[in-house]
């Protein structure tokens, strides 16, 4: 990657990601270096490898790392990214600095390099793609979902005093009346009173628990502490439920993103877990 692409990368607000054939990351712009704080190296290579192609098509796909949304994402191939403009861009500059026709320039570096035109990609090619071929890296980048403006119609006003402890166990005693499954739930006796939607909150914990295959699943909610969430102009403290098991379909993520996002809580699905980030309006 030349360095004006790579300098215009490095301050995208979208993750960019470059990797060597073996997986090593090659070059990670800002966005990318929080990534990795919520996913390896290694997930964000096999979602390179699953869709690069010499087209670099866009792919919608949402994906999610606990509150970063996105919408799409594009993989190719590094020679894509600066090949066709590169090359582009170095006739033009040529025929503008020098005050050359574009005839007379092929003419001139025909002659400097001892070649004609006829001759010289036939005498590089395969040399090139022998290169290429052993050198190619791949790229990836996503695409920040646009924040949703109804949530700027959130008000305090809509939340009552909820017993967070008493929806979970709720939510988990009806799961297990319907897998038979070991449930094993811990959590922190030193939440403070909260406010929630409880009909939404409670439906978004079941949906969370019916996304699991009936096996051994864990709940432990928490406390997060140094971090908090800002609604409307004030802060307020988080609380992080996860839920974990031995594998998870994606079947309600949709539905559990949208009720999350109306009550401002932050999501993150994994294969084997769901994470909720719960602000602790009081």
């Amino acid at each position: 990657m030349d360095d004006l692409l790579s300098g215009v990368v490095e301050h995208d607000l979208n993750p960019f990601f470059l990797f060597e054939k073996s997986g090593k990351a090659a070059f990670l712009n800002q966005s990318a270096e929080l990534l990795l704080g919520y996913a390896s190296v290694d997930s964000f290579f096999r979602l390179a490898a699953r869709y690069a192609s010499a087209e670099c098509a866009m792919h919608f796909e949402p994906l999610s790392f606990r509150s970063f949304r996105f919408y799409a994402l594009m993989a190719g191939n590094e020679s894509a990214l600066t090949n066709g403009a590169s090359d582009e861009n170095a006739s033009v500059s040529r025929a503008s600095v020098n005050g050359a026709s574009d005839e007379s320039a092929s003419v001139n570096r025909a002659s400097a390099n001892g070649a004609s035109d006829e001759n010289a990609p036939d005498e590089n090619a395969s040399a090139h793609g022998a290169a290429d071929a052993d050198t190619q890296r791949i790229w990836l980048r996503l695409y920040l979902a646009p924040i949703d403006s109804n949530g700027e119609t959130f008000s305090l006003n809509e939340l009552e005093a909820a017993n967070i402890y008493a929806i979970l166990d709720a939510n988990i005693a009806q799961f297990k009346s319907h897998c038979r499954c070991e449930v094993e739930a811990v959590y922190d006796p030193t939440l403070p009173a909260v406010k929630l939607k409880q009909n939404e909150f409670s439906q978004l914990v079941g949906k969370s628990l019916r996304g699991f295959a009936p096996a051994a699943i864990s709940v432990t909610l928490s406390l997060v502490t140094g971090e908090a969430k800002v609604i409307l102009g004030r802060r307020f403290p988080l609380a992080k439920l996860v839920i974990r098991g031995e594998k998870r379909s994606d079947t309600f993520d949709h539905t559990i993103s949208a009720i999350a996002q109306s009550m401002w809580i932050a999501t993150d699905f994994g294969d084997q877990y769901i994470t909720l980030e719960i602000p602790l309006v009081g």
